[in-house]
């Protein structure tokens, strides 16, 4: 089963790899305009700058398709209103229901910002003709792929982002990432295992499982499994078969520390984690006739908890997207229950989904 389930995770890892990417574009600010001005006689401004004036009386004044809110002030019918986004269309509305165009006015923008396997990855709207990321132009393309070289320390510090069109209209972010650093440089991921029993057999089942893991911004990692496996079989010829079931249910804890600074996609050898681990384990057997063959017990019913612990080694060196593939070895160093023979190492493989 190790050999098979090696091969593949090495398969897997020479195939074209995705990462897991992160949505950035809450740290874009968005554009902000006012609109503001009077009905009769019909003037509109945004931002302090008049766009349109005329002696005209019109019923409203419609901004990307809605009417503006209506304050009358003395005689005037005056509207102010905070318009959101880079895209603005002013329109007059006529007593007799139709519309006159006024201006339609648009900003370059960013429109998606992600990050993923330590690169920066930007989409901007059609009216952006120019970049300057941290103050330095760059060359524009769609999608703009920024390789970042430490991503903790790319976390920790404000970028800026400056964007202009053809027109020398110009929208500048001031990115802010700090608040994110946490989420984002902390791995959490839940976990389908395969491992060995812990106990031999003649016919030793495969334990089936669940695991919890967090790996977080400083590269330890904490995880809780939880396993369970069993096997039923004969011994001896008929009539006098004695039919042996056994089973563990193992509960189990780890506690470790990745010596690098790894990317959380993609392929990558060096995402190992070195550590200590304990288990719980209850282990029962039912047999017809008593006998000490199976585990040292001289009984025909066994039901016992016992420990183990010692140290333990995960390789996950492949991640496509949200998925990733491991390898995890606990090597014993106690146990408190001798009758029960086992190997001194356990092994684990493990498709875990990170969210």
């Amino acid at each position: 089963m190790w050999r098979c389930s090696l091969s593949l995770l090495l398969s897997l890892g020479s195939a074209k790899a995705y990462s897991k990417t992160t949505d950035l574009i809450w740290a874009a600010e968005k554009k902000r305009s006012v609109v503001s001005g009077v009905l009769s006689p019909a003037s509109v401004s945004v931002n302090g700058q008049e766009i349109q004036q005329t002696n005209d009386a019109y019923d409203a004044l419609l901004i990307n398709g809605h009417d503006a809110k209506i304050t009358e002030v003395g005689s005037l019918k005056t509207f102010y209103e905070a318009v959101e986004g880079d895209h603005i269309e002013l329109k007059w509305k006529l007593a007799t229901g139709g519309t006159k165009d006024i201006q339609t006015m648009g900003y370059p923008a960013v429109t998606r910002m992600e990050f993923a396997d330590n690169k920066f990855i930007l989409f901007f709207n059609e009216l952006t003709k120019k970049v300057r990321y941290d103050g330095t132009d760059i060359e524009i393309k769609q999608p703009m792929v920024i390789e970042i070289p430490s991503t903790a320390a790319w976390l920790s510090v404000p970028h800026t982002l400056e964007l202009t069109s053809e027109k020398n209209e110009t929208q500048i972010y001031n990115l802010d990432f700090k608040s994110a650093r946490k989420r984002m440089m902390t791995s959490t991921s839940w976990g389908l295992t395969i491992s060995e029993a812990p106990f031999f057999a003649n016919d030793r089942p495969t334990m089936l499982g669940v695991s919890a893991r967090v790996l977080d911004e400083n590269n330890f990692s904490r995880e809780i499994h939880m396993s369970y496996g069993k096997t039923h079989y004969g011994l001896g010829p008929q009539p006098f078969t004695n039919e042996v079931t056994q089973s563990a249910l193992r509960l189990g804890g780890r506690w470790g520390y990745n010596p690098f600074v790894t990317n959380q996609g993609n392929f990558d050898y060096r995402r190992f984690t070195l550590g200590l681990q304990a288990e719980l384990i209850n282990y029962t057997r039912e047999s017809i006739y008593p006998t000490m063959f199976t585990d040292g017990y001289n009984s025909s019913s066994v039901n016992t908890w016992f420990s183990q612990g010692g140290g333990f080694f995960r390789f996950e060196p492949f991640q496509y997207a949200d998925f990733g593939l491991s390898l995890n070895i606990d090597i014993r160093f106690f146990r408190t229950q001798d009758n029960i023979s086992s190997n001194e190492d356990t092994k684990y493989f493990a498709l875990s989904y990170y969210f």
